[in-house]
C-alpha cells in the first residue's frame, strides 16, 4: 500500500490546531509529508459555529472543509491522525468514507464499547478538570489541565499563558464543550478500519487509561506502539518519538 503523502491532523476535547505546539512541524520534516491540521466544529477556527452532537456528524463537517483540498491535489494520497476525541473521529471517518485514507493513526484515545466511564477519563481527573473550569485566570486554568495532560512540559507557565493567549483569540463556548463530550461519551468503535492502523498509547496517561488503547488495538487488529512515560498529550511530550515511532510503522512490512 502505497505511503501517504499528506495528513490531516485532529486534536481532541475542547483544543485547537494550535495546541499541537510544533508537532506538525516535525512530523512534516520527520516523514517527509505534508500536514494539514482541520479543527473540530466549535473550536479553534470554528469556533463561532455549533458543534455536532455525533462522532459521525463531525465526520460529515470535516471531510466537507477536507474534500476540496484532496479534489486540488488528486494524485495525493491521505493518512489521517488522531488524539483523543480526535482518535474517535479518526476511528470514523475510514469507516463512514472508505478510501479517504491509506493510514491511520490513533493516539491515547478511547470508546464507550471497549471501556468504562471511568477508564476513559479517571475520577481524579474528573475533579482536577472541574477545579480548572472554576479558575478565574485562564493562564491559571490551562496550567492546571497541562498538569493532568502532560509530563515533560519544561516551560510550564510559559505554555500555559500561550494557551490562554488562543483561549482569549478563539474562545470555547461552554455549550459546545458539552456537545463534544457528549458526542465522545456516546461513541462506539466500529467493527473494523479497513485502512492499515496503529496505536499509540501512554504509559503515564493520568487522564485516561492506557488500557484504553491496547483493546482498541486488538479490536482492529493494529500495530500498538507503548511510550513508557508520557502523558495524555503525547505529541506534545515527546514529539520526536512518535514521529519515529511512525515512521518505522510506516516502512514496516503490511
Amino acid at each position: 500500500m502505497s505511503a501517504p503523502s499528506d495528513w490531516v491532523f485532529l486534536r481532541g476535547l475542547g483544543r485547537e490546531q494550535r495546541h499541537w505546539e510544533a508537532f506538525p512541524e516535525v512530523f512534516a520534516a520527520t516523514l517527509g509529508v505534508r500536514v494539514q491540521c482541520l479543527d473540530l466544529p466549535g473550536v479553534g477556527t470554528e469556533c463561532h459555529r455549533v458543534a455536532p452532537t455525533s462522532i459521525a456528524a463531525t465526520v460529515d463537517d470535516l471531510r466537507a472543509r477536507w474534500q476540496p483540498l484532496a479534489a486540488a491535489h488528486p494524485e495525493r494520497t491521505w493518512g489521517i491522525f488522531g488524539i483523543s476525541l480526535g482518535g474517535m473521529v479518526a476511528q470514523s471517518w475510514p469507516v463512514q468514507y472508505p478510501g479517504d485514507f491509506k493510514r491511520v493513526v490513533l493516539v491515547n484515545t478511547s470508546a464507550a464499547s471497549h471501556a468504562l466511564p471511568w477508564e476513559r477519563m479517571s475520577l481524579s481527573v474528573a475533579r482536577q478538570a472541574l477545579a480548572a473550569a472554576r479558575s478565574r485566570s485562564e493562564a491559571d486554568r490551562q496550567k492546571r489541565i497541562l498538569k493532568f495532560t502532560t509530563r515533560f512540559v519544561g516551560d510550564l507557565d510559559g505554555v500555559a499563558a500561550r494557551w490562554a493567549e488562543y483561549a482569549a483569540e478563539r474562545p470555547l463556548k461552554p455549550g459546545n464543550f458539552l456537545r463534544q463530550l457528549g458526542a465522545a461519551m456516546r461513541f462506539r468503535a466500529p467493527a473494523a478500519i479497513a485502512a492499515p492502523t496503529l496505536v499509540m498509547v501512554s504509559e503515564g496517561d493520568a487522564l485516561a487509561h492506557p488500557n484504553n488503547g491496547r483493546r482498541l488495538a486488538a479490536h482492529y487488529r493494529a500495530a500498538l506502539a507503548v511510550h513508557p512515560s508520557a502523558g495524555h498529550d503525547l505529541p506534545v511530550d515527546a514529539p520526536e518519538w512518535v514521529c519515529q515511532t511512525v515512521s518505522q510503522w510506516m516502512a514496516s512490512p503490511g
